[in-house]
């Protein structure tokens, strides 16, 4: 049996609510960065959703775990996670060739968290767990500062750091060449929604500070693209607190640590979008709405290529059911898509895995 935390089940509504600790919030100036105009991309965006069929067990329905890709593997690993009564610390592999789920059983495992990043380190064939958040006997919750990596030789092991980022939940992450990037979250202070950036050396697994604190204050996780050097950082999100005051892609000069805030006004995003994704392999940014009443399906499209330097947008007529704190990433072999797990919709939590297609990639502007 995996060891589980559960919390108190007399607000179990408010654990369906991404945003259920923003109103701790405490109000503050919105990031003044800069602004770049960019055109229209040529090509239209299209969006397909595809529910996978797989065999065997399955992890469970869950909401706000975090999922990572092995690329040369073409597998996808998931880790942890939450449902309306409990935290988890499971860790499960998803074999695309075979399409079957297998659970991975270690004698040692982090403890059950949620709002959590999963990366893969290709180079040293391991994965690279960061933070999360769990919830105590009286539903205040509490955020872990911790590093673990993850091997099959060597298991799960916890690596300790002499200075770094404050525990939070719900960042975002992106291997580089030679450091893992961290950004944002959601933290007890200062203004709970972060903004700081760090590296983590992937030889020494430590962490340095990378830029300043002029960037975006992100209310949900962003997504974030890397350039080959990773001189350039490109995000996607929203900014603003204690309610998202604009919503679309910010670009970071790590050399000037100068910070940018990229639109195309009449095209720019709603606020009220629902994930934010990066697929470094075609150099794009998603951001993605789901449902927006009961009985409709369609999901809405906004796309950012820093390549081109141009937008785009689409959507589908239908798609995952679920996309409260649907854990998604970059399915291997296929550029632009990605594989996502679980969510929920009105309190309902989901077990389903999908693939999300981004469409009309490739052309010049």
């Amino acid at each position: 049996m995996h060891d589980r935390t559960r919390p108190a089940l007399r607000y179990p509504r408010s654990l369906f609510r991404l945003g259920w600790l923003g109103v701790l919030a405490l109000a503050a100036p919105a990031c003044q960065s800069p602004e770049r105009d960019h055109p229209v991309c040529a090509s239209g965006i299209g969006l397909a959703w595809e529910k996978l069929e797989l065999g065997g067990s399955a992890p469970a329905a869950r909401l706000d775990g975090a999922l990572a890709s092995d690329d040369e593997g073409h597998r996808v690993f998931l880790f942890g996670g939450r449902t309306a009564t409990e935290f988890l610390n499971d860790l499960w592999v998803l074999d695309l060739d075979r399409k079957v789920w297998t659970e991975i059983r270690a004698s040692e495992a982090p403890s059950p968290r949620s709002g959590h990043s999963l990366s893969y380190d290709a180079r040293r064939k391991r994965l690279i767990l960061f933070g999360g958040y769990v919830a105590d006997s009286f539903g205040k919750a509490q955020f872990h500062k911790e590093l673990w990596t993850y091997s099959p030789e060597e298991g799960w092991s916890r690596k300790f750091f002499k200075e770094g980022p404050a525990g939070r939940a719900w960042h975002a992450a992106a291997v580089g060449p030679e450091d893992l990037i961290l950004f944002g979250g959601y933290a007890p202070s200062p203004l709970y929604h972060q903004n700081d950036l760090w590296a983590l050396d992937l030889e020494s697994l430590e962490f340095r500070r990378l830029a300043t604190d002029g960037g975006p204050r992100m209310t949900g996780r962003a997504g974030l693209l890397l350039s080959p050097s990773a001189r350039d950082i490109w995000f996607a999100g929203r900014d603003g607190i204690p309610q998202p005051q604009r919503a679309g892609y910010w670009q970071l000069v790590v050399e000037r640590d100068r910070w940018s805030f990229i639109t195309r006004k009449q095209m720019d995003p709603p606020r009220n979008f629902d994930l934010a994704l990066a697929d470094p392999r075609e150099g794009f940014l998603v951001l993605l709405r789901g449902p927006q009443e009961e009985r409709h399906d369609d999901w809405k499209i906004w796309t950012f290529q820093p390549h081109h330097e141009c937008f785009g947008s689409g959507g589908s007529a239908d798609g995952a059911w679920a996309f409260q704190g649907i854990a998604c990433t970059t399915e291997p072999g296929r550029p632009g898509s990605f594989v996502c797990h679980g969510g929920a919709r009105a309190e309902r939590l989901s077990a389903e895995t999908w693939r999300l297609q981004v469409l009309g990639f490739g052309e010049e502007p």
